[in-house]
């Protein structure tokens, strides 16, 4: 397994059967060889999903709490969000037009 000490929950829509949220978070230390990063315990990342005008599901926001040792010489800590909003329904019309 590639990640053996990540713990993964994931939230499901009743009526469309489609995943609104996801919470992976790390259970303790995890060493990635190819990338010589080592991953903190606690480690969050958070991602979730709106159904927009009930037609499709977009990006709501994304959020990643993280604590790593780069190269076992950096240590990093980093708190990201990302918010998606005001989406917008475009319609355009189109032909087929031949060339000369």
């Amino acid at each position: 397994m590639y990640f053996p000490k990540v713990r993964a929950r994931f939230w499901i829509d009743k009526t469309d059967y489609h995943w609104a949220k996801i919470d992976v978070e790390t259970l303790g230390y995890d060493f990635l060889r190819r990338f010589l990063l080592r991953v903190a315990k606690g480690t969050r990342l958070t991602i979730e999903q709106a159904h927009v005008n009930q037609e499709v599901w977009l990006l709501k926001s994304v959020t990643l709490r993280a604590s790593a040792r780069v190269a076992l010489i950096k240590s990093v800590h980093q708190e990201l969000i990302i918010t998606f909003s005001d989406y917008k329904k475009f319609q355009v019309d189109s032909r087929v037009v031949s060339a000369p």
